[in-house]
C-alpha cells in the first residue's frame, strides 16, 4: 500500500493510493476497502489473481462534507483480505490515514438556514436509516450447479423516521467490484466479456427489489427471490435462474437504497447514516460443477444493461 498518508478536504480535494500484491497468488485475492465515517472510498473492493497481481490498483478517498465544525481531523481506511490462498487469506494490509481539512467554521453555526427542499424530501431532525441485516442462502451447503436456491435479504429501518416507498435494493453475484455508494446497479459492475479478460461475471446474474411500501422505524422486511415476492423486480432488472449455474465460489453482496440515478452518492432515501447500506461478501464456496449443468445465460455479450427507471415519491 502506498502512500499510507493522504491530504484531502471537505471542499472536494480527493486523495488516492495504490495496492498491489507482492507475489503471484494461487487463488483470487479480494481486498475490501473499509473507510470510517469521515470518508468514502472508490472502489470498495479490489480483486487480484494470477493475471493482474503485479498491476497496481488505485483507490480514491473522498472526505465526507458535513456541516459539523471539526477543524483538522483524520479518517482511517482499513483493509481486509480474503482468499483461498493461505498466504493471502487474512493477511495484514496496512491502514491508510487521510488528513482532512474542514470547510466549516464557527460562524456557520450562528447562521439560520431555511429548510432545503429536494423534490418531496425535506431535511429534518429525525431521519430513517435503512440497513441490510442478513443475506440468507437456502440451502447454503451441498449445492450442485443446478440445485434450486432461495436468496433472501432482511432489511431494517433503524432510524427515527419512516422510509418513504419506492426505494431499490440490489443483490450482486460475483461483482468485479462492489460499490460504496448508490447509483451502481448490479449489472453495471459486471461488464460483459471480453472485457476485462477473465471476467468472473460473464453470466451476469443479479436481483433487484423495489420496496413500494413505507418502512416504519424498527420495522423489518424480508425480500426473497421467490417469484411471488411482491417487491421482486421483473426482468431485466432481475436476472436469476433460481440456482448457481457454475461451480466454485459464489460471492454475494447487497446494497440497500441502491438507485437514484447514476453517479449519485446517496440513494433515494435521505438517511441519518449513508455508510451502512451494504452487506457482503457472503461466500458460497462448495458449489459443485459438472458437465450436466444447465447454463442459462444472463445479459448477452454485447447487450447494454437496461436503464432502470428512477424511483418516484
Amino acid at each position: 500500500v502506498a502512500p499510507t498518508t493522504l491530504a484531502i478536504s471537505e471542499d472536494g480535494v480527493t486523495g488516492s493510493y495504490e495496492l498491489v500484491l507482492t507475489s503471484e497468488p494461487t487463488a483470487t485475492v479480494t481486498i475490501n476497502v473499509n473507510p470510517d465515517g469521515q470518508s468514502t472510498a472508490g472502489p470498495g473492493v479490489l480483486t487480484f489473481d494470477n493475471t493482474n497481481w503485479i498491476i497496481s490498483q488505485t483507490v480514491t478517498i473522498t472526505a465526507v462534507d458535513d456541516l459539523i465544525v471539526e477543524g483538522a481531523h483524520t479518517s482511517t481506511i482499513v483493509h481486509t483480505a480474503t482468499s483461498a490462498d493461505g498466504n493471502y487469506n487474512g493477511i495484514a494490509v496496512a491502514d491508510v490515514t487521510a488528513n482532512i481539512t474542514d470547510n466549516d467554521t464557527t460562524s456557520d453555526a450562528g447562521q439560520i438556514f431555511l429548510p432545503i427542499i429536494m423534490g418531496k424530501h425535506q431535511f429534518e431532525s429525525s431521519l430513517p436509516d435503512l440497513i441490510p441485516r442478513q443475506l440468507i442462502v437456502e440451502p447454503s451447503t451441498g449445492l450442485a450447479a443446478t440445485t434450486p436456491v432461495t436468496l433472501s435479504v432482511v432489511l431494517q429501518n433503524i432510524g427515527t423516521a419512516t422510509a418513504i416507498p419506492n426505494f431499490w435494493v440490489d443483490l450482486y453475484i460475483n461483482p468485479l467490484s462492489f460499490p460504496n455508494e448508490a447509483g451502481h446497479l448490479w449489472g453495471t459492475v459486471c461488464p460483459p466479456p471480453p472485457y476485462p479478460p477473465g471476467n468472473p461475471c460473464n453470466d451476469d446474474y443479479g436481483l433487484a427489489w423495489q420496496v413500494t411500501t413505507p418502512v416504519a422505524p424498527g420495522q423489518v422486511i424480508t425480500l426473497t427471490s421467490m417469484v411471488n415476492d411482491p417487491y421482486l423486480a421483473a426482468w431485466p432488472d432481475t436476472i436469476w435462474p433460481g440456482f448457481f449455474n457454475k461451480g466454485s465460489k459464489q460471492s454475494l453482496w447487497v446494497y440497500v437504497d441502491s438507485w437514484n440515478g447514476f453517479k449519485v452518492p446517496q440513494g433515494f432515501i435521505i438517511e441519518s447514516d449513508e455508510t451502512n447500506n451494504r452487506l457482503g461478501p457472503r461466500d458460497i464456496i462448495d458449489v459443485a460443477g459438472g458437465g450436466s449443468a444447465v447454463i442459462i445465460t444472463g445479459l448477452e455479450t454485447n447487450e447494454p444493461f437496461p436503464v432502470r427507471p428512477l424511483p418516484n415519491p
